[in-house]
């Protein structure tokens, strides 16, 4: 993937960053897209989410962006991702990371009981989005089971918030939002996050 931002967002420059009344530095790692790998201070930024506005500043003119954290290192709090927004509207933000994934999952539905086995498309801290060969039945509210590769299985209840149908090859594909997750979970599922954004930056390490 190649870096298509512009201006001032690249890699090596530094910013002003804006975020709950507060002014921290911060330096811009690397960027693809819209996507923007930054380094900050530690306990600089809150990372559930937060809404920020990256400021650079030329001789001329000081330049801001609307941004939102989508994700954090979770053994440092100094190194984040950011999804900058391309219109400065604030609400077509997602609130965190969705990364390619094909993890193995079962999902169990509740009334009417039913079990369905497939893989994930993709999935953050907040959801997934399954497929399966196996048509579920919708009615009630699925308990997800995720299988991550060194990490014991993670029992995170969810609700399936849209559903896709019937794609090639009788695949089934439907989105789900996590509810009521243990924190030892969260933050097995951001770990797996985190590891996946060094297939987006590649040319980083």
């Amino acid at each position: 993937m190649s870096t298509v931002l512009t201006g001032p967002i690249r890699r090596g420059s530094t910013c002003n960053v804006r975020v709950n009344g507060r002014c921290v530095p911060g330096e811009v790692l690397d960027v693809r897209d819209r996507v923007i790998w930054l380094k900050c201070p530690p306990e600089g930024i809150p990372t559930d989410g937060t809404g920020l506005v990256l400021e650079f500043q030329d001789e001329r003119s000081i330049s801001g962006y609307y941004a939102r954290v989508l994700t954090a290192s979770p053994d440092s709090l100094s190194e984040m991702v950011l999804l900058r927004s391309s219109s400065l509207h604030r609400d077509e933000l997602r609130t965190s990371l969705r990364v390619p994934s094909q993890i193995p999952v079962r999902v169990d539905f509740e009334g009417p009981k039913e079990t369905i086995e497939g893989h994930l498309v993709n999935i953050s801290a907040g959801g997934a989005y399954v497929e399966s060969l196996h048509s579920p039945n919708f009615n009630g509210d699925p308990r997800v089971l995720l299988y991550m590769a060194d990490e014991p299985a993670l029992h995170v209840t969810g609700c399936v918030v849209h559903t896709e149908g019937e794609h090639e090859q009788n695949v089934h594909r439907f989105g789900v939002r996590f509810t009521d997750v243990r924190p030892e979970d969260t933050r097995a599922i951001t770990w797996y996050v985190w590891s996946r954004v060094r297939a987006i930056f590649p040319e980083s390490d």
